[in-house]
């Protein structure tokens, strides 16, 4: 079901519920990254004023990690629902790779995603999730991380260049090119 997000109405928080899933991905259907497709809903919700009237809810097969729930928490994510990593713990349990209760093992994950939620939030000093989701701090380490593959990429180009002169002077012949590609 594709809604227009032009026509969301402006209502109380607890009034609309957003679900973004890639659960009808199939041959001719196949799904946009979650943290694309979160990151890209959100920014449009902030600013056209409508963030605030709605939660947004992922139901997508991509988070394992604590890394990527954080990340789409951070872009705009309110809650949510990684069924692969549930569906793999059931099949651990039914092959018998994993001797515990399906509940307590989805429980146990659950737990332990939180938890590495909470720990990664804290050490940026943030202290409530609220704080964390859709604030983007992560956009900043994007931007930073660029600017430094552009310093790197652009020294590495210039030893690169630097290395090729010493051994062609020390060997007569440009080795560089076999240790960089």
């Amino acid at each position: 079901d594709h809604r227009d997000l032009h026509s969301f109405p402006t209502r109380r928080s607890s009034d609309l519920i957003v679900i973004l899933s890639d659960r009808g991905v199939d041959d001719t259907h196949l799904p946009i990254p979650s943290l694309l497709a979160i990151g890209a809903v959100n920014s449009y919700l902030v600013r056209t004023k409508k963030r605030n009237s709605l939660a947004l809810i992922l139901e997508v097969a991509e988070p394992r990690e604590v890394h990527h729930y954080a990340t789409l928490l951070g872009y705009g994510a309110s809650a949510i629902n990684g069924y692969l990593a549930q569906d793999t713990i059931y099949h651990l349990i039914e092959e018998g790779l994993l001797d515990k209760d399906y509940y307590a093992a989805v429980d146990d994950y659950n737990n332990g995603i939180l938890h590495g939620i909470v720990k990664i939030a804290s050490k940026m000093g943030i202290s409530t999730i609220q704080s964390y989701r859709g604030s983007q701090i992560l956009k900043s380490l994007v931007y930073l991380l660029a600017w430094l593959i552009n310093i790197f990429l652009k020294q590495s180009h210039e030893l690169k260049e630097k290395q090729s002169k010493i051994s062609k002077k020390m060997w007569n012949t440009d080795i560089i090119k076999f240790m960089i590609h």
